[in-house]
């Protein structure tokens, strides 16, 4: 497989991710998501989830590896392959 071609490929499927998140997050819901009192991880795991649920919703499959250090904010990697 050519570089440009998976580059296009990569190119696409960020697209189609950031334009999916464009439509559901929007100024409501960062406001929801505001970080009280130092406690980020519950903001977190709200992001977190909506780009599961962004994920899920396009069909894609995902893994995601979470960084065992806890002075780091939370941390994933995910390996996006299409799914349908």
């Amino acid at each position: 497989m050519n570089i440009q071609y998976k580059l296009n490929q990569m190119a696409q499927l960020f697209e189609m991710i950031t334009t999916q998140l464009k439509s559901v997050v929007n100024v409501a819901f960062i406001q929801s998501i505001k970080t009280l009192k130092g406690n980020t991880q519950s903001s977190e795991r709200v992001v977190i989830q909506k780009i599961r649920d962004v994920f899920k919703d396009l069909g894609l499959s995902y893994e995601e590896a979470v960084a065992n250090n806890p002075r780091t904010s939370v941390m994933w990697a995910v390996s996006v392959s299409i799914s349908k």
